[in-house]
């Protein structure tokens, strides 16, 4: 993941289940806990100069996995980010529709195949044949006019 403009490796693990109090009452959350190392973006190698950070997650233990709390330790503190409200909002008016239905497979296969044929490379022009041992004559350079003395 990119954090401000450094790179980091997050290793997480699925630490359990609990049953975990919020603003929106008592929720079961399955809860992650993990440690953000950050890389040396040449090598992608853990950096010898920061230790890892590490921080746990709560989702909700439904199919819809929202995130509830997130502990983040720091430098100089441990922050602690909640969840106060929580609202779904259908992105379209309607039920949702898969996406197969959508393409126009006849149009999609007319455009496939429309492929352009590869430009062939001019072909060369005969020309006086000069052996590739021998390098081109180059004149002589001119000599330097003389200059007058006093």
């Amino acid at each position: 993941m990119v954090v401000g403009r450094y790179l980091y490796r997050a290793d997480v693990t699925l630490t359990g289940r609990e049953r975990l109090g919020t603003a929106l009452g008592e929720k079961e959350a399955v809860r992650i806990d993990g440690a953000a190392t950050r890389l040396v973006e040449k090598t992608l190698e853990p950096s010898a100069r920061h230790k890892p950070r590490p921080f746990t997650l709560w989702l909700t233990d439904d199919d819809a996995r929202v995130p509830l709390r997130i502990s983040v330790a720091t430098d100089l503190a441990e922050l602690t980010i909640d969840l106060e409200t929580h609202e779904t909002r259908p992105v379209a008016p309607g039920a949702p529709v898969a996406c197969t239905d959508r393409v126009d497979k006849a149009s999609l296969s007319k455009v496939r195949g429309k492929k352009d044929k590869p430009v062939k490379p001019p072909k060369k022009l005969p020309g006086p044949r000069v052996p590739k041992s021998t390098p081109p004559e180059r004149p002589a350079p001119s000599p330097a006019p003389e200059r007058p003395t006093k």
